[in-house]
């Protein structure tokens, strides 16, 4: 695929996908993101508190748990707390727990030894040029609300979609929905 190409980010990885537009804009057509995840541009302290004070209460166990080297309660914590709910990761289908399973060893990285995501500030978003969107599920925490608004306060004209009845977790639960919402997106901003 040549560039330009459009991006699709959820969670963590659209921070990435923000760094990524604006360090090369030339190579990015449009941006969906889904729930961006790091709140480095979120500039209101009330929010900032709330949103870190939902993520403490939300992953703090599993911080616990990894600290002492339960790996597996630990994907089982971080699971339950993006879908919301306990026993969410044994509800979930069997391929995808032993998909997930398979990747608890990652935890200790992903928790203890990564780098420190970039500063992205709010004014760095509004300089973004490509069509973007930011989503969010009406269900989700607290945390990936205060930051979906953010990054769409900052980027101006972004459009902004409210998944009703979802929650973090939309792109697992309904990957069709998801993928459509995306589809839309990208064939109303898609001059070929």
């Amino acid at each position: 695929v040549a560039a330009p190409v459009p991006l699709v980010a959820w969670s963590y990885a659209a921070h990435v996908a923000f760094d990524a537009i604006l360090r090369r804009p030339d190579l990015f057509r449009s941006l969906f993101v889904y729930e961006p995840g790091f709140a480095t541009y979120v500039a209101d302290q009330a929010d900032q508190s709330a949103a870190q004070e939902d993520a403490i209460a939300a992953f703090g166990p599993a911080f616990v748990a990894a600290g002492s080297g339960d790996v597996e309660n630990a994907l089982k914590l971080l699971v339950d707390a993006s879908g919301q709910a306990s026993g969410y990761f044994d509800a979930q289908p069997s391929a995808v727990k032993a998909l997930q399973m398979d990747n608890a060893r990652t935890i200790p990285e992903l928790l203890f030894r990564q780098e420190p995501p970039p500063h992205i500030s709010c004014a760095q978003l509004a300089s973004l040029e490509v069509p973007t969107l930011v989503a969010r599920g009406a269900n989700s925490r607290r945390m990936y609300s205060i930051v979906s608004k953010a990054a769409q306060s900052c980027i101006g004209g972004a459009e902004h979609l409210v998944i009703p009845g979802r929650n973090h977790m939309w792109p697992d639960e309904d990957p069709q929905g998801f993928v459509d919402a995306v589809l839309r997106f990208i064939q109303a901003n898609d001059a070929d």
